[in-house]
């Protein structure tokens, strides 16, 4: 068995209790399976399924690490509850609809909700009451820097990030368009609260993977999600799939099925191609994807030249450029002048090393990787 092997039968015991094979492995490096592991931000489940198990040494510095994963899981949960709560109860002082999104709600459907790590936490409002509920939470002790990001304003209680939604677009011309849609897809749970109908809630989930995976990268927690959205059967496929086909997600949404069953199920699952290419691309990049997968994406979406990806991260469309700077909605006119600060900003300002560095790593870049995370997006259905 190799690291990801091991990994995924410790996750699957954590998580789902599922028992460990007979013929499991136990003289694993240590080392690279808690590298990979912390790669995915799943070191607490495999210290919890380790522990389980009696496969932790009794003392010595492993188990210490791997116990103070457990315990930063917890403290991070308990943080993120608190926060919630307190988000909950000021929205619905102030009279404001919202929605919590992802993590907020996936994480109760865990075993114990302190498995389902996130460094945030996402919650959307009309974008009509944002600065009003930004407002709330800053007279709530919340800080922000009330910089309008492409679909959030960042707010931080303490070590806790909120991000407060007024969209949940993706800068994404297919997926765009019924992610838009989601008021008209939820369900009200309290006088102010409204929830995503189960579809919806799936598809949204759908459409944020294969948001990452075209920026380089999800992770695996959200296959551990998806399996027990599958597993607690809350959704219709019948429902979901008109969602999946308006934003061409049907084919991406099969190979994730593929997938997350090779990954986490009972052992049956067939062997798929394009399953295994996502899947090595997805163990490659890590939690949020890496800088090389990255740009074999972004080559990969602009015909494999390293020109045309770069001038598109330079100059990026009228659509995106208004959402950087919402002044320029009812001024298009000054495009010009915005990309001339755009460009500027980027280059001498404080992103200056980051940009520099991508330009220097996109110039370096080899060609073939690009050509392979082409067929993969083609293969996936992401590209046509």
């Amino acid at each position: 068995m190799n690291e990801s092997e091991i990994l995924f039968y410790l996750i699957k015991n954590a998580v789902f209790d599922a028992p460990l094979p007979e013929n499991f492995d136990t003289s694993f490096d240590r080392a690279k399976l808690f590298a990979l592991a912390k790669k995915h931000d799943a070191a607490h489940l495999l210290s919890w399924s380790l522990g389980k198990n009696g496969l932790l040494p009794e003392s010595g510095k492993y188990r210490e690490v791997l116990e103070d994963e457990t315990g930063l899981a917890v403290y991070r949960e308990t943080q993120l509850t608190f926060l919630c709560d307190l988000v909950r109860e000021t929205l619905s002082e102030a009279k404001i609809d919202f929605i919590p999104l992802k993590g907020a709600v996936i994480r109760d459907m865990y075993p114990r909700p302190w498995m389902r790590t996130s460094c945030d936490v996402d919650v959307l409002v009309k974008e009509e009451d944002l600065k009003r509920a930004t407002d709330a939470l800053v007279k709530k002790g919340f800080t922000t820097d009330n910089v309008l990001n492409y679909h959030d304003v960042s707010l931080y209680l303490d070590e806790t990030h909120l991000e407060l939604h007024y969209s949940i677009r993706e800068d994404d011309p297919k997926l765009d368009p019924v992610l838009s849609e989601v008021w008209e897809h939820v369900e009200k749970v309290g006088e102010y609260e409204y929830r995503e109908s189960a579809e919806f809630f799936v598809f949204h989930h759908i459409a944020h993977m294969a948001y990452h995976v075209m920026g380089g990268g999800c992770g695996i927690r959200p296959f551990i999600d998806f399996k027990i959205l599958k597993d607690k059967g809350i959704y219709d496929e019948e429902k979901l799939l008109p969602l999946l086909k308006k934003s061409s997600l049907v084919r991406f949404y099969e190979t994730v099925k593929k997938l997350t069953e090779i990954w986490l199920g009972d052992g049956s699952a067939e062997k798929d191609e394009t399953a295994e290419k996502l899947g090595n691309f997805v163990l490659f990049g890590g939690v949020y994807g890496n800088s090389e997968n990255n740009i074999s994406m972004g080559l990969a979406k602009n015909e494999k030249s390293k020109i045309k990806y770069l001038l598109r991260l330079a100059f990026p469309p009228f659509e995106t450029m208004c959402f950087i700077y919402p002044s320029l909605k009812k001024r298009k006119i000054l495009l010009p002048f915005y990309y001339i600060n755009r460009f500027f900003r980027k280059i001498f300002g404080k992103d200056r090393k980051r940009v520099r560095k991508r330009i220097k790593n996109t110039a370096r870049s080899d060609v073939s990787s690009a050509e392979s995370a082409e067929t993969l997006l083609r293969d996936l259905g992401l590209k046509s």
